[in-house]
């Protein structure tokens, strides 16, 4: 079922038992039913307070396919993302992503092939410390080649916790790739951003 039919469905449910509350508390005539005692006023019963089974499980489906619409979104995202990357790269990544994925992350490759004029934008804006670099990649024909790629926390691009750069940095080094997670850190900071990732890596050897 196409996702949009069930959302329809699931709010055409909640419309029906919204509707079926209000004409229940209208035959009981409880005073509850209405605000301020106005028997003019027809406010419904608010639908969080004792919501029935019915209501519970349609709220559930409705955020299932809300969810599998951002996953489904999010996957083919990082594909065509990877689609740019050069293929021994593309391996790599994936197995990273798979292992963030495993620790409950939902990676999001927010970039990987860039051309000039957004590598330029990217140096001046502070989000890369050099001109041209492995994000430029072309094949002999022109093709994307890239042997880089930005991987974010989520999709919303909201500011990676501490402990998924962590995590990113052991899953890149496990998987023999350069992390540039100490970009623009002070020295104390990449001192122990490094101490933090050797200790998950054998906190991990231990278990």
């Amino acid at each position: 079922m196409p996702a949009a039919v069930a959302r329809a469905r699931v709010c055409q449910r909640l419309m029906a038992i919204r509707q079926e509350q209000a004409e229940r508390a209208g035959e009981e005539g409880q005073g509850s039913a209405k605000t301020g005692g106005d028997p003019a006023d027809d406010t419904l019963i608010p639908l969080r307070l004792h919501p029935p089974r019915d209501c519970r499980v349609a709220a559930v489906v409705l955020y299932w396919h809300r969810w599998s619409d951002r996953e489904a979104e999010r996957q083919t995202n990082n594909a065509a993302k990877l689609s740019e990357c050069d293929p021994e790269l593309t391996a790599k990544v994936r197995a990273v992503l798979r292992g963030l994925e495993t620790e409950g992350y939902q990676p999001w490759i927010r970039e990987s092939w860039r051309s000039p004029i957004e590598q330029e934008h990217a140096y001046l804006t502070g989000r890369s410390e050099i001109r041209l670099g492995f994000h430029n990649v072309t094949g002999r024909n022109g093709e994307h080649r890239a042997f880089a790629v930005d991987v974010v926390e989520r999709m919303d691009g909201a500011r990676a916790k501490p402990r998924y750069a962590v995590t990113l940095a052991r899953l890149a080094s496990a998987s023999d790739l350069q992390n540039g997670y100490l970009m623009g850190l002070m020295e104390w900071e990449q001192r122990a951003l490094k101490r933090a990732v050797q200790t998950q890596v054998s906190r991990l050897a231990n278990i």
